[in-house]
């Protein structure tokens, strides 16, 4: 699918002024989240993602470098780039809780650990 028709299909009208690392953020986020790329699997090669969406590697090391940040991802020498068990995602980021409001899976579940855990923090501090 190329990035184009991604937009094209994504319910937000803004989303063509956003850059295009972002909108590479977006796409491969969703994949991972709803398991088009499963944990442990590899991602695509940067060159295949590069093919695919028409964009320059530079975009896409920086979409993979966000990705990374996230703890969707993580790169190994030799391995490539393996999707991340969702242990390790880091569910308070904003994009990721777009990701699951946009793929529909568990973002409710999501929403619901994060207040509980805010809520078990503030009784640990007394407040």
């Amino acid at each position: 699918m190329a990035l184009e028709a991604a937009i094209a299909a994504d319910d937000d009208g803004d989303e063509v002024r956003r850059p295009v690392g972002a909108r590479l953020l977006d796409e491969l986020g969703r994949r991972i989240l709803s398991g088009q790329y499963p944990p442990g699997a590899p991602l695509p090669t940067e060159l295949q993602l590069c093919a695919e969406f028409g964009v320059s590697r530079t975009a896409m090391r920086e979409a993979t470098k966000m990705l990374a940040a996230k703890g969707l991802v993580v790169a190994r020498k030799r391995a490539g780039t393996l999707v991340q068990d969702a242990d390790n995602w880091n569910r308070l980021d904003p994009d990721v809780l777009a990701f699951f409001r946009k793929t529909g899976r568990g973002y409710q579940t999501t929403i619901n650990a994060v207040l509980r855990k805010y809520v078990e923090s503030r009784k640990g501090r007394g407040g």
